[in-house]
């Protein structure tokens, strides 16, 4: 129907007082006009419709029935700019994933690598290096009883070992390096996906590989499937049946003939990354289920679960290697969000819960990995993992402020930073995110979760909700203990000596420094108060130097003056309880 034709309107010099009753008027004369061409139209009947024509073919065509206008070039296969890719890769310390050649890299396509376990190991370089490795394993027992865990080692001595690291695809080794690397030093590592459409590589940033570590390296393209978890887990389960029947029956090796460390590792560390992403995929896609106001689909992401190894070091040489845990570090985890009804904030609010959600699977999945199922995981003995949800928690419970730092308080800014008792690497790459605009979240000082010390943070983009759920931490302050033990120690040394020499000139030197020394002390206690094992040790070990300084001022002759030092000295430096003092000035 034709209405603009038949129904014109004229807006010329229009009443406002008449303008309501003339809509009115004119909406009578649309009505009519329809009425007198079609009773009871439809909104199809006056605004037109189009309908498809079915054509009922007395064969099934090989083609569609539509002219081609224009063809393609033809290719046998899809070519190599056009492919998802992935690739992992191996630099020295000092090199960057940007520009250097790297040493060993494993660059695929993801169609190539979809459900298959990568791995990155060290194995020792040569025959001498596995026999001293050997020699640090506890012996068969004469009686026959099963090896116990407490007689495994809990370090090894790194400056002494020299391992090469590896690739390996489903257990088959892809690449090895051919230079070695003494056990406890560092090398670099990127992972990065090649994006068609950009045709760019992107990733995050590079690690750092301590080596003797393990690394599963997951990529997780559009969800992990069922049928690799179940394969997973049907591989772990006849590992575990091997090895229950090995205990039972030590004399047969045949029980165990054929397992590798990737049965026996390869495959532990392989099934916590593989269950994070299951994880999370699971978590987001309920909660796109259940706000209903959002589609979301998972990107190609990837991320590592490792056994930690640590280096103690003495004056830069890596003196052992130990293995205090299990790490999760989930690099690089995209979602594709979009919101149903297309307002911002819907799709921003969605955004932050998953990304709360996987921050908090980081330490959730390895907790439930390794709990012990005859206790209740509220138990204290169970293990604890820290992410950076778990982070802030733990210090909100302690009752520490937590702060929000937007560019809308950015009056605050500069108080906050001043006043938060974290790494100054930390305060640095937050004052860097609020200059770039970002949302931050801390807490005001590090905290202690079963022997790490560190701190929780989140950075986010306001305007898409996306952004990094980060900790850092380890044996933070070690230099700084070290130094006020020294301090502490040749202060209260000289007070001592000046005291019994005369008794007057110790008086007045603790009279002169009082002002200095109470808050000197103070500080040590507060520090100490929330340090480490390894931090506390360094203070000792400050300590025990200071005390054979002030050695040299007692009136016993020089002989005995040097001995003193020397014992107390030697004590300083070695630390019985940790041997390792020269960790306090590792950076």
């Amino acid at each position: 129907m034709d209405i603009k034709t038949n129904v014109p309107i004229s807006a010329q010099n229009l009443n406002q007082t008449n303008l309501q009753s003339q809509l009115t008027a004119y909406q009578a004369q649309v009505k009519a006009y329809i009425d007198s061409q079609k009773a009871n139209a439809t909104v199809g009947d006056v605004l037109g419709t189009q309908t498809i024509v079915q054509q009922a073919q007395p064969i099934l065509l090989g083609t569609l029935p539509y002219k081609t206008l224009a063809t393609g070039a033809k290719m046998a296969a899809l070519p190599d700019n056009l492919k998802w890719k992935f690739k992992t890769n191996i630099y020295a310390a000092d090199g960057v994933s940007d520009n250097t050649i790297p040493l060993i890299e494993i660059n695929q396509s993801t169609a190539q690598l979809a459900g298959k376990k990568i791995t990155l190991s060290f194995v020792p370089a040569t025959q001498a290096d596995q026999d001293l490795i050997n020699s640090y394993l506890p012996k068969a027992h004469a009686d026959g009883t099963p090896i116990q865990l407490n007689e495994l080692p809990t370090s090894l001595p790194g400056y002494l070992l020299k391992m090469k690291a590896e690739f390996r695809i489903d257990g088959q080794v892809v690449a090895q390096t051919s230079q070695s690397f003494t056990m406890g030093s560092e090398v670099k590592q990127s992972n990065q996906y090649y994006k068609p459409a950009d045709s760019a590589w992107v990733g995050g940033e590079d690690n750092d590989i301590t080596v003797g570590e393990y690394n599963a390296i997951g990529i997780d393209l559009q969800g992990i499937g069922a049928q690799q978890l179940k394969a997973l887990q049907a591989k772990l389960a006849d590992t575990k049946a091997k090895l229950t029947q090995f205990q039972q029956n030590t004399s047969n090796t045949n029980l165990i003939n054929g397992l590798t460390k990737e049965d026996l590792g390869g495959d532990i560390v392989q099934a916590g990354i593989v269950s994070y992403f299951a994880q999370v995929d699971a978590s987001d896609k309920l909660s796109a289920r259940t706000a209903g106001t959002v589609v979301s689909y998972r990107l190609p992401s990837y991320g590592r679960f490792l056994t930690a190894a640590q280096t103690h070091y003495w004056y830069g040489i890596a003196k052992k290697v130990s293995f205090p845990g299990v790490v999760m570090d989930v690099d690089y985890l995209f979602q594709q969000a979009e919101a149903k009804d297309a307002i911002a904030p819907t799709r921003v609010n969605f955004m932050r819960q998953i990304g709360s959600a996987a921050s908090a699977a980081e330490h959730a999945v390895p907790e439930l990995m390794f709990a012990d199922a005859t206790k209740p995981l509220s138990d204290p003995s169970q293990p604890q993992g820290v992410s950076a949800v778990k982070a802030l928690a733990v210090a909100a419970a302690q009752g520490q402020k937590i702060y929000t730092l937007t560019p809308a308080n950015q009056a605050i800014h500069s108080s906050v930073l001043s006043g938060l008792q974290i790494s100054a690497d930390v305060k640095n790459e937050i004052t860097n995110a609020l200059s770039a605009g970002k949302e931050v979240t801390v807490h005001e000082k590090d905290i202690t979760v079963n022997g790490w010390t560190g701190c929780g943070y989140t950075v986010l983009d306001q305007e898409t909700g996306a952004g990094a759920y980060k900790i850092a931490g380890g044996a933070n302050g070690g230099i700084v203990l070290f130094i006020l033990g020294a301090a502490i120690g040749l202060i209260i040394a000289e007070l001592l000596i000046l005291t019994l020499a005369g008794g007057a000139p110790g008086v007045a030197l603790l009279v002169a420094i009082a002002p200095v020394l109470i808050p000197l002390m103070a500080l040590t206690g507060l520090m100490l108060q929330n340090a480490s094992s390894d931090g506390k040790a360094c203070f000792m070990g400050g300590l025990f130097l200071g005390i054979s300084a002030a050695l040299y001022s007692l009136p016993v002759g020089p002989a005995i003056n040097s001995a003193l030092f020397y014992i107390l000295a030697a004590l300083g430096l070695s630390i019985p309880a940790t041997g390792d003092i020269g960790s306090c000035f590792k950076v």
